[in-house]
Formats: C-alpha cells, sequence, structure tokens
C-alpha cells in the first residue's frame, strides 16, 4: 500500500549557503508557505559547519567534550 512521504516541517528547517562569492545570493527558501530562516552555523550529524568552512571550532569543541570527559583541563595561554 503506497504511503505518503512525511511533508517537511519548516519549524525543523533553515537555510545554510556557503560561497567564495562575497556577495551572497538573497533568495527566499520557503517550506509549506513559511519563509525558511538562515543560519551561519549549523551542526549536522555531529560536525559544526561554519562561513569559513574550518574545522577549528569543531576539533576545540571535541577536544574540550574529551578532556572533560577524561577529568582533564585544557589550560589556555593568557588564561588565569
Amino acid at each position: 500500500m503506497y504511503q505518503e512521504p512525511p511533508k517537511p516541517n519548516p519549524n525543523l528547517c533553515c537555510v545554510v549557503r556557503y560561497s567564495r562569492a562575497r556577495a551572497s545570493l538573497r533568495h527566499l527558501y520557503e517550506v509549506a508557505s513559511e519563509v525558511l530562516p538562515r543560519a551561519t552555523r549549523v551542526r549536522d550529524l555531529g560536525l559544526e559547519m561554519v562561513p569559513d568552512l574550518t574545522f577549528r571550532q569543531h576539533i576545540i569543541k571535541i577536544c574540550a567534550k574529551s578532556f572533560r570527559i577524561t577529568k582533564l583541563y585544557l589550560v589556555q595561554p593568557g588564561a588565569t
């Protein structure tokens, strides 16, 4: 028996666009007649994506979490 696929929930969706272009295109995306909000950072499958497409923030968070789990603390230079 055929079942229709579930409709996307606009409250759980956002628009993410990464580009090397200086000027960003400002197209509005809609789901169920609702305009989707834009996000600059998004976490997908455990990986944090940021506009500059580096993994620096992701690596910092993962290392901090692993140090917390093992009860070690990362001392940053200049921190008191």
